[in-house]
């Protein structure tokens, strides 16, 4: 599947990673033993949302890089479920960006990056009309 056709597959998978968040926020108000059933769900859940943005990265070449992830707070606090929550968040924020860069960039980003000699010109004073001083070595 080409990437423009992913970014709509993308906005699906950010409402369901922001509706995961709402339920990791309504499982901090829930009973202990409940709490701790759905927590553990959801932080498999969280896990494989996870590899999946990081997957997304690598596959457009984008800059890797690594989410802290909730699997190491295992508790079953109210907070832990807010910590949660928020995990699911930044894993939508993280995809919804990468959606916007394959939207504007169709191709992996390798593909777009101009030879270090074809931007040498640019970078040189002499091409910005400036004068270069002489050489007095």
């Amino acid at each position: 599947m080409e990437w423009p056709a992913k970014t709509k597959v993308f906005t699906h998978i950010v409402a369901l990673l922001l509706s995961l968040a709402a339920l990791a926020d309504r499982a901090a108000n829930l009973p202990h033993p409940v709490r701790w059933v759905v927590l553990r769900i959801l932080r498999r859940a969280e896990i494989a949302g996870r590899d999946f943005v990081i997957a997304a990265a690598r596959e457009l070449r984008a800059a890797p890089w690594m989410l802290a992830s909730a699997e190491a707070h295992g508790g079953s606090r109210p907070a832990d479920a807010a910590s949660l929550a928020l995990s699911f968040r930044l894993l939508a924020l993280a995809l919804s960006n990468l959606s916007a860069l394959a939207r504007h960039f169709p191709r992996p980003l390798a593909e777009h990056a101009w030879p270090a000699a074809a931007l040498a010109p640019v970078w040189r004073r002499e091409s910005w009309g400036v004068p270069v001083p002489p050489d007095t070595s």
